[in-house]
């Protein structure tokens, strides 16, 4: 969609807790409680599962940002992505933005596209390049060393070469488990996990539920495996 956004989206709470999976994006969230002022924020890149509370009815509007996308006052990429931010404590622009919501609701979307045009920093190339194509290529001869690999990913993601390879690793065996018919074990082996035992540890690290759960309520978990990621927006 632009160097900064990669998918749009937009929810409305039916009062049941929403389940969030790591994607390898940071979201720029708009989210209006009935009777209550809008909350405005930016969310940390998950390393894990979690799961979203709201009153029945409470409307959600998001930008996912593109891997290593960088707000203006953010310094550390790596520092920023461990913890989400309430926009409205990041300055003036910030707070007018929150005032501009409450004042026109309807108009959120527009309001948050504009914002994401003006507070974030397009991704380094590194950090597009490495995201998209980190899982099948050799990084290590463009580089002194994998040392110097591993600061240069992490500065330009916020997180490091590891990070981005597991969690690829694990949404693409979770797409196969509940969309293909292979067994568990075929899939663990065909995914570069040592074993059925070592893909359920990482599923379960990662997703928050195992591999046998996936394949037996695969309808609950379609759209998860199946939503926009870091991964398959960049390609």
């Amino acid at each position: 969609m632009s160097e900064t956004v990669i998918a749009r989206w937009s929810a409305r709470s039916t009062g049941q807790a929403i389940t969030v999976w790591p994607d390898g994006c940071r979201d720029l969230i708009v989210r209006l409680d009935p009777g209550r002022a809008p909350a405005v924020f930016l969310t940390a890149l998950d390393a894990a599962a979690y799961e979203v509370a709201a009153p029945e009815g409470s409307l959600f509007w998001g930008l996912r940002l593109a891997p290593g996308a960088t707000a203006f006052w953010e310094d550390d990429l790596r520092t920023a992505c461990r913890g989400g931010t309430v926009l409205p404590q990041c300055g003036a622009r910030a707070r007018e933005f929150a005032r501009r919501v409450s004042r026109r609701p309807e108009g959120t979307e527009g309001l948050l596209a504009e914002a994401a045009e003006a507070w974030f920093r397009p991704a380094d190339a590194l950090a597009s390049e490495f995201v998209a194509y980190g899982h099948d290529r050799d990084w290590s001869r463009p580089y002194a060393g994998g040392r110097t690999l591993r600061r240069r990913i992490s500065l330009a993601t916020g997180a490091p070469p590891r990070f981005w390879l597991s969690l690829f690793r694990v949404r693409r065996a979770a797409a196969d488990i509940v969309h293909g018919l292979d067994s568990l074990a075929e899939l663990a082996v065909a995914h570069g996990f040592s074993d059925q035992a070592h893909m359920t540890r990482e599923v379960s690290r990662w997703l928050g539920v195992t591999p046998a759960v996936l394949r037996r309520e695969r309808r609950r978990y379609e759209g998860l495996v199946t939503m926009p990621t870091a991964f398959d927006t960049t390609t």
